[in-house]
This record gives structure tokens, C-alpha cells and sequence, in this order.
């Protein structure tokens, strides 16, 4: 078991950077896993293994349920593998006086855990930029007690990483305290928990519900059963005790949670073999052989941000012909509910009286079949960016916001360009800042001091990726036109040493708007030499007056109800 060599690591070397590559290797290697066989992985935590002591029960279980609680609460896999190496060093660093608290019989100290060891870690952790793990490290101190309004003052990712250790710890069996059935720790967690965590503890009930895999169960007919797998039509369980003569897939069956006369508490297993015997070919055949659509995932199902979809691609293709009857697109747009949601919010806010629009032929007629077509692309675009939760997400969909919409003020004041046109381009220029690793593990929005209109400069980090080249191959792969390609790739290639125009007034438009949103959004000055240059040659080649820099940026402001995130970071409360 890898947790035994982790722990001996943490124990027995000084605390360096080694400890931090063995717990990301040990969580990486359990996220595998659990994406390949899930059933069997977030069964483990009712399930306590005798071959192991309790510390390594308690490190392992620990790293599986923060794993459990960020899948369902749909975070980006690179913040939930360090919300895992956060629950696991908190314990590690700290494990023999967790062990003496919960293991020794009679009144001990709850842990404290404010140790030399501790620090050292952290400032490790800071070292190595690995920030929401930092972050999540500094809840220790309250992981065993902890006031409900001290709990109130955790960010989203610290309550999640806090769930998670408390469950570890309520449902890990020790000496000190008496172990509960699941739903009974859940149910306390819940009392314990400030009301806002709600949001964090419901997708809990349908995976892994409140009979998880791993937990013993009796049916009405008193048999011993062992639950494998959630569906929505109930559980998959296996029986359990002496071995029957029946052929062995009859040992299996689908029951309702009803038909559960008693459900225990975490249950020794006391070889670890046995885990292989009840997850085995026969319940993938059993499942198989169910209805497969009625299963529940713990791992929500995401789509390929590479390429849009294809229902949108159709619709787009009716809009742009103006041909085309509109019972025909409506017709078509029925078939997508979210499609004539989007469309009724945009005519609604256009609407000058202000009346919510519902009907399709209304919201045509109100919009037009470009702005409909725009409105439908830009959603899609941003829905499938945003499939998982990031820190800095809410941030970067205001700024693009902002941004499109001073690029959509801009075109309508030059007439180099349509405004519908010019938003859409800033959207996916804005939309490498959503793909990049590095941006979705950031807690706070370090600001770039080199030129405002390259993107790799708006947010001071190291870049792995090449943020523009990505904008472009997904407005590429998105079927986008070639003008659309071309000032996506040139917006950020004026020659700033000479006054002659060496881009296409488009361009130079998507470049100015990002200069433009990025002072406002900051409340930043424009210092750097090679910035003002560039408005320069923007405002004269999209034959703009200075003082439109401002209005742009007043109006724009007040349409997208922006603020600055300067002051609002998510670093952890102390």
C-alpha cells in the first residue's frame, strides 16, 4: 500500500520538497484509479482495512473523499488533485498526534496542528507555487474543532477540502469515538456545516447517496449484503457470508433503498484481497446487463471545448440564410431548450420596456439573425469553457464581458467593423485564458507590467501553453471566418516603431480593447511606451478620437456591472 511508504517519508525524513512529489505521485496515482474503476475507489473509506493501521486508513480515506467531494462538486482535475495532497499532508505532517488522539483510550488534547513541521511544509508548498494546496493547508488548525462561524469565514475550496477530512474522520473507526453509519455523519456534518455549504454537500446525495458503495447492508429478508454501486433505480449489493451453491451471479441484484431493513457503519475487512473478489467481471457483467443509462457517475460528463456543437452548427446554418422560415428555425431550436433560453434573456434586456420576451418569432424579430447567431456562439463557447469550476473563473468571464463589449462599442463608433463581429473575435481571443493550467489553479490575479494588449501579459504567470495560439486553433476548429482568424493572429503585430499602419484596423481593434478593458477593469495607469504607441496607431487607423478611450470604458463598465478583483482574493482565512 502506498500510503505506508508516504507516511514513512513525512515521518522519518526532514521536510522538504520530497515529501511534496511523493504525496502529488501517491493522489495522482488514486485519481487514476478512481476514473478507471470510481465504484471501487470511493468504496474504500467505509471500509476499513485491518492490515493497515489507522493513520494509514485515516491518510488514505482522507485523499479519497477530497477526490469524492471535488468530482461531485465539479472542480477542474488540477485543483482537485491538489485539494487531495492538501487533506493528505495536513494529516501525514501531523500523524502521530493525530494517532495518539484518536487511538489512545481515556482524555487526550485534540491535535494542534501549529508544528515546526507544519510550517516547513507550507513554506515548501509556497515555494513550489502550488497555491490552493497552500491555501487549503492553513484550515489545519480546525480540521478536529472547529466554531461554525470560523467555518463560515472558509472560501469555497477550504470548505470542500474541510468536508471531506471531516467525513475521513467521523466515518475512519478509532478508539476514541464511536463510529456512525454514513447518513448519520453526513447528517452531522450538515448541523455542523454554515448554511451557504449547502451548495457543496448536495451533490453528495445522488453519489454517493447515503447508502455509498462499501457499506453492509440487510434487506428485508435479514441477508447480509454489501452495496457496490448507485444507480438512480436504487443499489447494486452482493451478498455476503457463507458461499452459496447458486452460480455466483446470483449472489448480485438490483434493490430499491427502501427494501433496506439496516445499514452499519464503516466495517473491517480483514484481507484486502476480498476488494478484488467483490469488484469483479461478474458485477461489470451484472451492470452490464442493467439498464447502463440509469447508472449514476460520480464524474460529470464533460465535452471537447475543440470543436462546437453540432446542434448549434445547424441552427447557425438556418440563421445564416436568410431564406430560411422562421417556423423552420424555431422547430430547430426546440430540439435545444437552452438555445431559446439564452435567446429570450438577450431580447428581454434589449427589450426598452424591459418585458421578458418569450416567444422565438419575437426574440428573432428583436435581435435579427446575426445578433441571434452570435448570442447562441458566444454562450456555447463560454458554457464549454467553463465546464468545471476554477478560482478565477467568475473573474475572467466578467473581464470578457468587458471586454466584448467595449470591442462591440468601439466598432460601432469607428465603422471599420460589425459590432456583432467584433465580439464574438474578443471572445475567442479572451478564451486561451480558460484553457491554461496554470490560470486554474491561481487564487488571486497577478497582473502582467509588460505591454497591456499581449494576452500572455495579462495575467503574470509562467505560461506553458501559448494562450494565442490556442484562441486561434479553437476559432479555427469553431469553423470561424478568415477575418475573424486573421486579427486573431496579427491583433498583437504592429510595428510600434513606425507610424505606418502594418495590421488591418480589425485588428488593431481587438488589441485596443483589451488595453482599454484591462485599465479600467485594474483602475490601472498605461505606463509602458510600446502600449501607448499602439493606441496610437489603433486610434488613428480606426479613426477614433482619444476621448474615446474613456467613454468606452465608463459606458462599458457600467453595461457589464464590472468590478475589480484586486481587493477580493480566495486566500485562505487565517
Amino acid at each position: 500500500m502506498m500510503t505506508s511508504k508516504l507516511l514513512v517519508i513525512y515521518r522519518e525524513q526532514a521536510i522538504s520538497q520530497r515529501q511534496l512529489l511523493a504525496t502529488r505521485s501517491f493522489c495522482l496515482g488514486l485519481f487514476k484509479l478512481a476514473k478507471a474503476e470510481p465504484d471501487l475507489v470511493f468504496a474504500q473509506p467505509q471500509l476499513y482495512k485491518a492490515e493497515y493501521s489507522y493513520i494509514e486508513n485515516l491518510t488514505f480515506n482522507a485523499a479519497v473523499n477530497a477526490l469524492l467531494i471535488s468530482v461531485r462538486n465539479n472542480l477542474n482535475d488540477a485543483i482537485s488533485l491538489q485539494l487531495m495532497c492538501a487533506c493528505v499532508g495536513l494529516i501525514a505532517v501531523d500523524q502521530d498526534n493525530i494517532a495518539n488522539h484518536y487511538v489512545k483510550q481515556g482524555k487526550t488534547r485534540a491535535p494542534a496542528p501549529l508544528s515546526t513541521s507544519h510550517n516547513t511544509l507550507l513554506r515548501n508548498i509556497k515555494k513550489s507555487k502550488h497555491h490552493i494546496w497552500s491555501s487549503v493547508h492553513f484550515i489545519g488548525p480546525y480540521i478536529h474543532q472547529a466554531s461554525r462561524t470560523k467555518l463560515a469565514q472558509f472560501t469555497l475550496l477550504q470548505s470542500i477540502a474541510y468536508i471531506g477530512l471531516k467525513l475521513t474522520l467521523l466515518c475512519t473507526p478509532n478508539k476514541k469515538y464511536k463510529t456512525p453509519k454514513y447518513a448519520f455523519a453526513f447528517k452531522q456534518l450538515c448541523l455542523l456545516s454554515p448554511e451557504h455549504w449547502s451548495r457543496c454537500l448536495t451533490p453528495l446525495l445522488p453519489y454517493p447517496s447515503l447508502t455509498p458503495p462499501g457499506t453492509f447492508v440487510r434487506v428485508n429478508n435479514a441477508e447480509l449484503y454489501l452495496v457496490l454501486s448507485i444507480s438512480q433505480l436504487g443499489v447494486t449489493v452482493k451478498r455476503i457470508g457463507k458461499k452459496s451453491e447458486e452460480p455466483i451471479v446470483t449472489n448480485l441484484k438490483l434493490t430499491k433503498i427502501e427494501s433496506l431493513a439496516q445499514c452499519y457503519s464503516n466495517q473491517t475487512v480483514q484481507k484486502i484481497s476480498m476488494l478484488d473478489q467483490w469488484w469483479d467481471r461478474s458485477l461489470q457483467r451484472f451492470l452490464q446487463d442493467q439498464q447502463p443509462q440509469q447508472s449514476v457517475s460520480p464524474f460529470a460528463s464533460r465535452s471537447p471545448i475543440q470543436a462546437a456543437p453540432s446542434s448549434l452548427l445547424v441552427v447557425q446554418d438556418q440563421l445564416n440564410n436568410t431564406d430560411t422560415d422562421v417556423s423552420i428555425i424555431a422547430k430547430a431550436m426546440a430540439q435545444e431548450p437552452t438555445f431559446i433560453k439564452q435567446l429570450q434573456q438577450s431580447a428581454s434586456k434589449n427589450n426598452r420596456h424591459k418585458q421578458p420576451i418569450t416567444s422565438i418569432q419575437q426574440c428573432l424579430a428583436m435581435l435579427g439573425y446575426e445578433r441571434a447567431s452570435n448570442v447562441l456562439l458566444e454562450n456555447a463557447l463560454l458554457l464549454k469553457l467553463n465546464q468545471e469550476y476554477f478560482p478565477l473563473q467568475q473573474r475572467l468571464l466578467i473581464f470578457t464581458q468587458l471586454s466584448a463589449s467595449i470591442a462591440q462599442f468601439l466598432a460601432s463608433k469607428s465603422n471599420r467593423q460589425s459590432p456583432i463581429l467584433a465580439s464574438k473575435s474578443m471572445h475567442f481571443l479572451l478564451s486561451g485564458l480558460f484553457t491554461s493550467v496554470t490560470i486554474k489553479t491561481l487564487n488571486s490575479w497577478p497582473l502582467g507590467t509588460a505591454q497591456a494588449l499581449k494576452l500572455s501579459n495579462l495575467i503574470a504567470v509562467p505560461h506553458k501553453q501559448d494562450l494565442k495560439k490556442i484562441s486561434l486553433l479553437l476559432a479555427q476548429t469553431w469553423q470561424q471566418n478568415q477575418s475573424i482568424l486573421t486579427d486573431l493572429d496579427e491583433y498583437d503585430l504592429a510595428n510600434l516603431s513606425t507610424e505606418k499602419q502594418t495590421i488591418q484596423p480589425t485588428s488593431y481593434l481587438l488589441g485596443l480593447s483589451l488595453v482599454i478593458a484591462k485599465k479600467a477593469y485594474f483602475s490601472q495607469s498605461i505606463d509602458s511606451v510600446e502600449t501607448k504607441n499602439y493606441i496610437d496607431l489603433a486610434l488613428k487607423s480606426l479613426d477614433l478620437a482619444p476621448k474615446i478611450l474613456e467613454e468606452a470604458a465608463n459606458t462599458c463598465l457600467c453595461l457589464t456591472a464590472a468590478y475589480s478583483p484586486l481587493c477580493h482574493t480566495e486566500s485562505a482565512a487565517r
